[in-house]
């Protein structure tokens, strides 16, 4: 298998995983594909985009048919609660879709915007058009972020192995201060 295969194999399943149910975002993997290749990283994030269009479509009509079901069922997702939830039906209920912008902005997963979208009766399509900028700019800027940093740092002699190591230290710094502050 090509490495652009794996990517986006790699890259759909863990979009459409963390659309739905999964809890570390796809910029962990997108981030460190990057520091091998910026053209598969860059794939991969395409097909983590169409991923999570995926789940989160199916997380809308879930929430559209059993908004009790599914608000408890992602109610028990580490980094999530029951307030959380609340919140956004309550964004929702009153910005409507200009809520849904909003969701990138503001460490709510995408999920929980995608069941109460549904919930609320949006628009699906309208839901899928704001979820490809919100997702694949998100992706994009994680990918120039790294590609950056490890550009200056391989000119300063970081070997690929310390890079990897140096990534993955910043990304469980990362999640132990989100899970910290919104919950595990």
């Amino acid at each position: 298998m090509t490495d652009q295969r794996r990517a986006a194999w790699w890259g759909g399943g863990w979009g459409f995983a963390e659309a739905t149910l999964w809890f570390i975002v796809p910029d962990v993997l997108l981030t460190f594909m990057v520091l091998s290749s910026r053209r598969v990283a860059l794939r991969a994030a395409l097909w983590a985009t169409l991923g999570a269009l995926v789940g989160g479509a199916l997380l809308f009509f879930w929430g559209g048919s059993q908004p009790s079901a599914a608000r408890r069922c992602v109610a028990v997702v580490p980094g999530i609660s029951s307030s959380m939830i609340d919140h956004v039906r309550g964004e929702i209920a009153a910005d409507g879709n200009a809520a849904l912008f909003r969701g990138p902005l503001n460490g709510v997963p995408y999920k929980v915007y995608a069941i109460e979208a549904g919930a609320a009766g949006l628009s699906l399509a309208v839901f899928l058009a704001v979820s490809v900028p919100a997702r694949l700019a998100r992706f994009v800027i994680s990918l120039a972020i790294v590609a950056a940093i490890a550009r200056v740092a391989t000119a300063r002699g970081a070997s690929p192995s310390n890079q990897r190591w140096l990534l993955g230290c910043f990304w469980l710094v990362f999640y132990t201060w989100y899970w910290t502050r919104v919950g595990w």
